[in-house]
């Protein structure tokens, strides 16, 4: 605890969010003056829908031998404890037996852990009756497969489990479903934060399957009019709050004020 409460001694804390300002205050209450909350940034000229060729996206789905007709559940994390997959696993047999059809769950990961997914995940599958509708894929194009994703799913069962995901999927205008953990009420905004017409995306309670698998299910029947106008406030979210030159901006300001003696 004594080491790490260097971080809080600074002239002034940074902190990427409300959530981990609070923890920062909890533990070190000296710091409280001194926390400038400046969020993390997202490069949205790459993770932008109209960054993305048509052909990348065409290709991951024939890749994930996705039928032009099947809806996408998208979860690009990699596989490990707290990442949420056998939530999602158990979800996905609930939709599965309710006679949901037409939907391919694709378990995704840049370090190729969701292609060799581990006997624990395959046997969870199997149990489930999965096969052949859930499966891992290798991410090496993360802005196509966000794009290809009809909805991405963040299930984690810890408080860091969003990482840049939900960020990204919301950048690229694809529905997001997180567990409500940690800084989520703050990068996906859904009620009662904000009222249903500033929603950005879907939260859920961790470690629920039944009520993942209903926002998924939601989530999948979104019309057009209403999936169109959840993409545009999302990213809209992203770029007004997350962008990577308002990062850049609020830390350089962060750095003048301290060398000019300001206040945090």
């Amino acid at each position: 605890m004594r080491y790490n409460s260097v971080l809080a001694r600074g002239d002034l804390v940074l902190a990427e969010s409300s959530f981990a300002a609070g923890l920062a205050v909890r533990h070190h209450s000296y710091a409280a003056k001194r926390i400038r909350i400046i969020r993390q940034g997202l490069d949205c000229r790459v993770f932008a829908p109209l960054a993305v060729e048509p052909a990348r996206v065409e290709k991951l789905r024939r890749q994930w031998k996705v039928a032009q007709h099947e809806q996408i559940v998208l979860m690009p994390t990699p596989v490990l404890p707290g990442s949420g997959h056998k939530i999602l696993i158990k979800a996905a047999g609930l939709l599965s037996r309710s006679g949901l059809t037409g939907v391919k769950f694709i378990l995704a990961s840049s370090n190729g852990n969701a292609a060799m997914l581990g006997r624990d995940i395959d046997r969870a599958i199997a149990c489930e009756g999965l096969q052949g509708i859930m499966y891992g894929a290798v991410l090496n194009d993360t802005p196509a497969a966000l794009l290809a994703g009809s909805i991405v799913v963040l299930p984690g069962t810890g408080i860091g489990g969003l990482g840049d995901a939900a960020l990204q999927a919301q950048a690229m205008g694809t529905p997001v479903i997180a567990a409500n953990l940690g800084a989520a009420p703050e990068i996906i905004l859904a009620p009662p934060v904000v009222h249903e017409s500033g929603r950005t995306g879907f939260l859920v309670p961790p470690n629920d399957a039944p009520a993942l698998a209903v926002a998924i299910a939601s989530a999948l029947m979104l019309g057009a009019t209403a999936g169109g106008k959840l993409s545009s406030r999302a990213i809209k979210h992203v770029e007004t709050c997350f962008s990577t030159e308002r990062m850049c901006a609020e830390t350089l300001k962060a750095y003048v004020d301290v060398r000019r003696g300001g206040e945090a």
